[in-house]
Formats: C-alpha cells, sequence, structure tokens
C-alpha cells in the first residue's frame, strides 16, 4: 500500500528527488477465478451491506499471527518470519486483519487510477520479488515501462518483504538503495 501511496505523491511533483519502492500496490493479485470479477464483487458487496466486512479470501484474524512460516507469502527467511511473528504476538496492536470490502474497492480504483496518471518526472528504483503472491508483478513491470528513469530490480528466491531477507541480502539491497539516494541527493 506504501508504493501506492508513494507513488500518487510522486505524480504530484511535491519536490521528491527520487524514489524507491519494495513490493508496490501498483497492481493487487487475487485467486485466479476472482480476477476478473473483483471489482464487481466488491460492489456488489458493498451494495448489500457489507462495505465493512471482509473481503472473500480474508478473515479478521492476522496473516502472520495465525500462518506458519511454510508457505507463507511474505519472507523466505525464517529468522525474519520468526521476527515478524514475535512482533504481532508479543504487541497484538500490530496485528492487521484482512481488508474490507470497501477497502479493496477502493484499492483497485486507486490502482487503475495510478496507471493512468503521468508518471513522475523523477529517478526510481522498484524492487520485487521473483517470487511475489501479493503485489502484481505483470502491473508493476508495465508501469515501469513507461517510466524510463525507473529501474525494475527483481529479486532472486524472495517473497513480497523484500527488506525481510537474511540479514547479508539486506545489507546488499540497503546498499543499493543508499547509494542511489546518495546519487540523485545534492549533496
Amino acid at each position: 500500500m506504501g508504493g501506492a501511496i508513494g507513488l500518487r505523491a510522486a505524480s504530484r511533483d511535491l519536490g521528491f528527488k527520487a524514489a524507491v519502492f519494495t513490493g508496490p500496490m501498483w497492481g493487487i493479485l487475487s485467486p485466479r477465478l476472482l480476477m476478473p470479477l473483483r471489482q464487481v464483487l466488491m460492489k456488489i458487496g458493498i451494495a448489500v451491506g457489507y462495505s465493512e466486512k471482509y473481503a472473500p479470501t480474508t478473515s479478521m484474524h492476522s496473516y502472520i499471527a495465525t500462518s506458519d512460516f511454510s508457505g507463507n507469502t511474505l519472507t523466505n527467511d525464517k529468522e525474519m518470519w520468526s521476527y515478524m511473528k514475535h512482533q504481532v504476538l508479543k504487541h497484538t496492536d500490530l496485528q492487521l486483519a484482512g481488508p474490507s470490502y470497501r477497502w479493496v474497492d477502493a484499492a483497485l480504483r486507486e490502482i487503475k487510477e495510478l496507471h493512468i496518471l503521468p508518471i513522475p518526472n523523477m529517478p526510481a528504483l522498484c524492487f520485487v520479488g521473483d517470487r511475489e503472491f501479493i503485489v502484481d508483478r505483470t502491473r508493476i513491470a508495465n508501469l515501469i515501462m513507461k517510466w524510463p528513469e525507473c529501474r525494475l530490480v527483481e529479486i532472486p528466491n524472495a517473497l513480497h518483504e523484500i527488506l525481510m531477507l537474511n540479514r547479508h541480502r539486506q545489507k546488499v539491497i540497503l546498499t543499493d538503495i543508499c547509494q542511489f539516494f546518495f546519487r540523485h541527493s545534492d549533496a
């Protein structure tokens, strides 16, 4: 979601000199059968009073709190998974439930708008895992193809949380990010 907010802000020419995105919400994956119908399903759900109910395939339970490391969609690093799980179990106020019908509807509308906005006039870097199951890599790539100053970096054997990889991979990615910002700063 931060990637969608960031792209919207960057498109408003607010003075940013450069931007970095990780797994940006410029497209959302859904179960294959729901993909062509999801906008209509959200509208119907809202119309029948489900605005605040959890969207299909989601629930009131925190994904991290209730899922196991095996088969998770966020990180393939067991230490990082344990860290995230420990945090949401220790600090229950950090837990996120699934999205509501209204939230998904708004997110899908925002994504559609993001793809027709003028491309920001700034350099950008976008990291995405090659095993991403949450955001739509094809939609991300399509948007970046229109953005000549944006470089897409596909991280091998990575899921959604690019900065929740092992410490060595984190260091490499964060070094790349810091060098990118340094090159595009006024320093």
